[in-house]
């Protein structure tokens, strides 16, 4: 990796750095979902590769989603990642907790913070992606079951690239990639409809970032041991 020492950075007084500075602008973003789950596919694999996507979206309406299936999502997250204004980006923080040692105070680490963050897109003439996302929290909070593992099923992944100008000529080039497996959309926010305004429309998206969760019904390493102590008559 380059590293910016003195020889490669002027100061402020004697102009701008040698290396240009990293615009705000320039980065990509893209929205996708790869881990569908596929309840029900099993039953009706030869007739997909048979009788094709007429097949697939019957199966997609009855066992999973009308809306919410790889047919209809795939190109639909693709076309809307182009319309993304601005992202900030998922924050984590480190909380932490105060302990006194004798007259001294000292903090310690107690639990990380996935903080939500927003996407925010332009809307174009068709009113694309409102209705895109109106689609998606109706089918997500009527017809599912939002328990975590049902959340878990609607997650997206999203990807967020930042760019450099003038590494290659005339193009931009990627530096640096941030993946996220798993954001949830939990709300959404839409530009007023004015008559009188004169600027373009806008919809922000909050997202979250939803973690790996463990099997809370299946007994733990630690009580399956304590179980079997106790069986065979050691008691803690």
């Amino acid at each position: 990796m380059l590293s910016l020492g003195a020889n490669l950075l002027t100061s402020l007084s004697d102009g701008p750095p040698i290396i240009d500075i990293q615009r705000n602008y320039a980065f990509s973003a893209t929205l996708f979902k790869t881990d569908w789950n596929f309840s029900g596919v099993s039953t009706y694999g030869s007739n997909v590769l048979q009788q094709g996507a007429s097949v697939l979206t019957s199966t997609f309406s009855s066992d999973l989603y009308r809306y919410l299936n790889p047919i209809v999502m795939i190109p639909n997250l693709e076309y809307i990642s182009g319309l993304i204004q601005k992202v900030s980006q998922p924050q984590q923080n480190i909380l932490t907790k105060d302990i006194e040692l004798g007259p001294v105070t000292i903090q310690v680490p107690k639990a990380i913070t996935l903080e939500s963050f927003q996407i925010t897109f332009i809307e174009e003439i068709m009113g694309s992606v409102e209705y895109f996302w109106r689609n998606w929290f109706l089918e997500m909070t009527g017809k599912a079951s939002l328990t975590f593992l049902e959340v878990r099923k609607l997650c997206l992944s999203f990807l967020f690239t930042r760019n450099a100008q003038g590494i290659i000529p005339g193009a931009e080039a990627p530096v640096n990639a941030y993946f996220y497996p798993n954001v949830l959309p939990i709300s959404y926010e839409i530009d007023d409809w004015d008559k009188g305004g004169e600027t373009y429309v806008a919809s922000t998206i909050t997202f979250i970032r939803i973690p790996k969760l463990p099997d809370l019904t299946k007994p733990t390493t630690a009580a399956q041991t304590y179980m079997a102590n106790i069986n065979n008559g050691i008691h803690p």
